[in-house]
Protein backbone atom coordinates (compact mmCIF):
# COMPACT_ATOMS: atom_id res chain seq x y z
CA UNK A 1 0.00 0.00 0.00
CA UNK A 2 1.26 3.45 -0.88
CA UNK A 3 0.14 6.68 0.67
CA UNK A 4 0.47 9.76 -1.51
CA UNK A 5 0.13 13.49 -1.09
CA UNK A 6 0.19 16.21 -3.71
CA UNK A 7 1.70 19.59 -2.91
CA UNK A 8 1.24 22.61 -5.12
CA UNK A 9 4.71 23.97 -5.89
CA UNK A 10 5.89 26.39 -8.55
CA UNK A 11 2.65 26.33 -10.51
CA UNK A 12 2.14 22.56 -10.53
CA UNK A 13 1.34 19.65 -8.25
CA UNK A 14 4.18 17.44 -7.09
CA UNK A 15 3.39 13.99 -5.70
CA UNK A 16 5.17 12.52 -2.68
CA UNK A 17 4.61 8.98 -1.53
CA UNK A 18 5.27 6.64 1.33
CA UNK A 19 5.37 2.99 0.37
CA UNK A 20 4.22 1.18 3.49
CA UNK A 21 5.88 -2.04 2.33
CA UNK A 22 9.26 -0.29 2.28
CA UNK A 23 8.71 2.20 5.12
CA UNK A 24 6.25 0.59 7.54
CA UNK A 25 4.75 2.32 10.53
CA UNK A 26 7.06 2.52 13.52
CA UNK A 27 7.09 3.84 17.06
CA UNK A 28 8.21 7.15 15.55
CA UNK A 29 4.83 7.42 13.80
CA UNK A 30 3.06 6.59 17.05
CA UNK A 31 5.07 9.30 18.85
CA UNK A 32 4.16 11.83 16.15
CA UNK A 33 0.49 10.94 16.63
CA UNK A 34 0.91 11.33 20.40
CA UNK A 35 2.43 14.80 19.95
CA UNK A 36 -0.54 15.73 17.80
CA UNK A 37 -2.89 14.42 20.51
CA UNK A 38 -1.24 16.80 22.97
CA UNK A 39 -1.63 19.77 20.61
CA UNK A 40 -5.29 18.89 20.00
CA UNK A 41 -5.88 18.52 23.75
CA UNK A 42 -4.28 21.90 24.42
CA UNK A 43 -6.44 23.52 21.74
CA UNK A 44 -9.62 21.88 23.08
CA UNK A 45 -8.75 22.95 26.62
CA UNK A 46 -8.33 26.56 25.48
CA UNK A 47 -11.61 26.44 23.56
CA UNK A 48 -13.47 25.07 26.59
CA UNK A 49 -12.10 27.76 28.89
CA UNK A 50 -13.66 31.13 29.46
CA UNK A 51 -10.66 32.95 28.02
CA UNK A 52 -10.87 34.47 24.53
CA UNK A 53 -9.18 32.45 21.80
CA UNK A 54 -6.28 34.02 19.96
CA UNK A 55 -5.12 33.47 16.40
CA UNK A 56 -1.97 31.89 17.83
CA UNK A 57 -4.08 29.13 19.41
CA UNK A 58 -5.37 28.02 16.00
CA UNK A 59 -1.95 28.52 14.41
CA UNK A 60 -0.35 26.23 16.99
CA UNK A 61 -2.79 23.44 16.13
CA UNK A 62 -2.30 23.90 12.37
CA UNK A 63 1.47 23.83 12.85
CA UNK A 64 1.14 20.57 14.79
CA UNK A 65 -1.03 19.10 12.01
CA UNK A 66 1.49 20.11 9.36
CA UNK A 67 4.42 18.79 11.39
CA UNK A 68 2.59 15.46 11.68
CA UNK A 69 2.09 15.25 7.89
CA UNK A 70 5.73 16.17 7.18
CA UNK A 71 6.90 13.49 9.61
CA UNK A 72 4.44 10.93 8.22
CA UNK A 73 5.99 11.39 4.77
CA UNK A 74 9.47 11.18 6.31
CA UNK A 75 10.53 14.78 5.72
CA UNK A 76 10.40 14.59 1.92
CA UNK A 77 9.18 18.20 2.05
CA UNK A 78 9.44 21.00 4.59
CA UNK A 79 6.71 22.38 6.86
CA UNK A 80 6.81 25.59 4.80
CA UNK A 81 6.25 23.64 1.57
CA UNK A 82 3.40 21.78 3.25
CA UNK A 83 1.74 24.98 4.51
CA UNK A 84 1.89 26.53 1.06
CA UNK A 85 1.11 23.42 -0.98
CA UNK A 86 -1.37 21.12 0.77
CA UNK A 87 -4.98 21.56 -0.31
CA UNK A 88 -7.44 21.92 2.59
CA UNK A 89 -9.35 18.91 1.21
CA UNK A 90 -6.33 16.70 1.96
CA UNK A 91 -6.36 17.77 5.59
CA UNK A 92 -10.00 16.70 5.80
CA UNK A 93 -10.08 13.53 3.68
CA UNK A 94 -6.64 11.97 4.07
CA UNK A 95 -5.31 13.35 7.34
CA UNK A 96 -7.54 11.29 9.65
CA UNK A 97 -6.54 8.03 7.96
CA UNK A 98 -2.84 8.85 8.36
CA UNK A 99 -3.41 9.80 11.98
CA UNK A 100 -5.41 6.64 12.73
CA UNK A 101 -2.72 4.47 11.15
CA UNK A 102 0.01 6.18 13.14
CA UNK A 103 -1.94 6.07 16.39
CA UNK A 104 -2.39 2.31 15.93
CA UNK A 105 -6.13 2.49 15.38
CA UNK A 106 -5.98 0.78 11.98
CA UNK A 107 -4.39 -2.46 10.91
CA UNK A 108 -2.61 -1.71 7.65
CA UNK A 109 -1.18 -5.18 7.33
CA UNK A 110 -3.45 -5.72 4.36
CA UNK A 111 -4.22 -3.65 1.29
CA UNK A 112 -7.63 -2.54 2.54
CA UNK A 113 -6.46 -1.31 5.93
CA UNK A 114 -9.44 -2.87 7.69
CA UNK A 115 -10.05 -1.76 11.23
CA UNK A 116 -9.09 -4.11 14.02
CA UNK A 117 -12.01 -5.97 15.53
Amino acid sequence: MKETIKLYEDGEYKTYERDMAKIPLTVEDWMNASELDIAQHNYSTRMAGNKPMKAKDAQDLVKADVKFVVNYFRNQFTPDQAMKGIAPRVMVEEFNRWYNQSAGALDIGNEKGDQKK
